[in-house]
């Protein structure tokens, strides 16, 4: 996840870049950006760490969680408007989340705290996350070694 980050800070440099050859004006919305990579980082460490154990236990679950990364991505609204979803799927997709974030700064100037639902639902999905891989890595701490070893 922290390899990933210093492209990350890359694509957001050459975002602005363009936006500013684009004529777009800094705003006081910008001031968001690293509250959204903040969280983007915490979602991506969390997934990570969830699925990872999961690959652990089984190496048939690593085909289902590149299933279910790519409908996130492709569900989530970055090639197209999500905001005129209002399905329960759009609004817990924790990608739409900072994608509409990322919006929001450059585009929309909507600060964090006015979108409260999906701010709401993201913050459920990531607990919900947060609480699986726990129990998870709870249940599985005798066993780890032996299914690490395993895997090899």
């Amino acid at each position: 996840v922290i390899s990933k980050l210093f492209i990350h800070c890359i694509m957001v440099g050459v975002l602005i870049f363009i936006a500013l050859l684009m004529g777009v004006k800094p705003s006081i919305y910008w001031l968001q950006l690293p509250i959204y990579m903040f969280l983007t980082i915490l979602f991506l460490y969390l997934w990570v760490m969830m699925t990872g154990l999961m690959n652990v236990m089984s190496a048939d679950v690593l085909e289902f969680i590149r299933t279910i990364r790519t409908a996130f991505f492709w569900l989530s609204g970055i090639l197209f408007n999500s905001r005129k979803k209002k399905s329960l799927f759009f609004a817990l997709n924790p990608i739409r989340f900072i994608a509409e974030g990322y919006r929001n700064v450059f585009a929309y100037h909507v600060w964090i705290w006015e979108q409260r639902r999906l701010l709401f639902y993201f913050c459920m999905v990531m607990l919900l996350m947060t609480i699986v891989t726990f129990l998870l890595y709870k249940r599985m701490e005798k066993r780890m070694p032996e299914m690490v070893e395993g895997v090899r």
